[in-house]
């Protein structure tokens, strides 16, 4: 196979620095944006100091990471020339919608509703993503449906104990 590495956009030092301080530009200005609609939605006066907290780490790596894949995609097209490519634009609603998804959001008044879900997520990816290789779709929905039915049904509720949920009930 005839393939090239395209060097990293942020290799360059100056560039790096430059775009670093843009960035962080964008984020101070989308955390206030987003901390003033959030408070007013969840019907809380906090100041910004509680959503940098609660969503300032994934805001933040949002933004690079969007930015990061938007510069690769942007210089490999000057450099290479590529032709006939679009980045998608859509909105979420109207995708969920086609795809006949109902979209639940965190209910106003309880912002802290995404802690269980970004818990959940980083222990898929600790106790399940992080230990396996996939070598195809159906080896990841295997793998993740056992794991999956051993985290709702066999997980250690303490340090001595394995106890099911179904023991559980079968105690009251």
């Amino acid at each position: 196979m005839d393939a090239i590495t395209h060097e990293y956009h942020w290799n360059d030092r100056e560039k790096y620095y430059s775009d670093y301080q843009y960035l962080d530009s964008l984020y101070e200005k989308k955390l206030a944006l987003l901390s003033q609609k959030l408070g007013k939605m969840h019907g809380v006066t906090t100041n910004i100091r509680f959503w940098r907290i609660i969503i300032g780490p994934w805001l933040r790596f949002f933004i690079d990471s969007v930015f990061d894949r938007y510069e690769n995609v942007r210089s490999l097209k000057e450099l290479h020339k590529i032709e006939n490519t679009s980045m998608l634009q859509y909105k979420l609603s109207d995708w969920a919608q086609a795809m006949d998804i109902k979209l639940m959001y965190i209910q106003p008044g309880k912002p802290t509703q995404n802690a269980y879900i970004e818990r959940f997520n980083r222990t898929v990816r600790q106790e399940c993503l992080n230990l396996h290789l996939f070598d195809s779709v159906e080896s990841a929905q295997n793998i993740t449906t056992q794991w999956l039915w051993i985290y709702s049904n066999q997980r250690w509720r303490n340090k001595m104990t394995v106890v099911s949920r179904t023991s559980t009930l079968e105690l009251y």
